[in-house]
């Protein structure tokens, strides 16, 4: 497992001058070539939360050739969503100033543009999770609208919000811990492991 901080997270450069979606895609693309972890003999999956979702099935888009599947928790196809930078203000207001306009200026573009087309296009196998009361609407029609997609059923989970801060791009041969403390269990895990796999037959 390989987990790295987008641009504008963690310990990747903190107010990089260019937050598109377009350079977080080639962001993760280059992490993927550059690391050597698309072998012909390991299946790759790419697993983003959030924004990070939404980077995922960007990049499953413009390099299909990278990657083999995707587990997406909590992302957003979107339509233009004017109110976003609205909504996530007072979460924002306790981020340091510099940091708020940079994740500003990495939603800017969910603001304005519609990523229908790019999500309907996905055709690897791709698991989408939504919690009951996470952060994103339980849009059904989103996840019917791409045709590899699978979904279970919501988890009501509750976590406080938080940042979390990893160093590096990291490799690990098994699971890994995070570095923030929180009391949230994932049962379902197994059960995504074992859809996404029937999606592969």
């Amino acid at each position: 497992m390989v987990m790295y901080d987008a641009r504008g997270h963690g310990e990747s450069t903190r107010r990089p001058a260019d937050m598109s979606r377009e350079a977080a895609v080639r962001d993760a693309v280059t992490v993927i070539h550059e690391l050597g972890l698309k072998e012909e003999t390991t299946p790759l999956t790419f697993v983003g939360q959030s924004l990070g979702g939404h980077t995922a099935f960007l990049a499953a888009v413009a390099h299909p050739e990278s990657l083999d599947s995707l587990i997406l928790m909590e992302p957003g196809p979107g339509a233009p969503n004017p109110g976003l930078p609205a909504e996530i203000a007072a979460w924002l207001d306790r981020w340091d100033p510099g940091d708020r306009a940079a994740m500003f200026a990495a939603i800017a573009e969910l603001a304005e543009a519609p990523y229908h087309s790019q999500w309907a296009a996905t055709t690897c196998p791709t698991l989408v999770v939504r919690g009951a009361n996470g952060t994103m609407p339980a849009a059904d029609a989103d996840t019917e609208a791409m045709p590899t997609a699978r979904g279970p059923r919501p988890a009501r989970r509750r976590h406080p919000p938080r940042r979390h801060r990893r160093r590096g791009p990291r490799r690990t041969s098994g699971p890994t811990r995070p570095t923030c403390r929180h009391n949230g269990r994932i049962p379902q895990l197994p059960l995504w492991e074992g859809q996404l796999n029937n999606t592969r037959m």
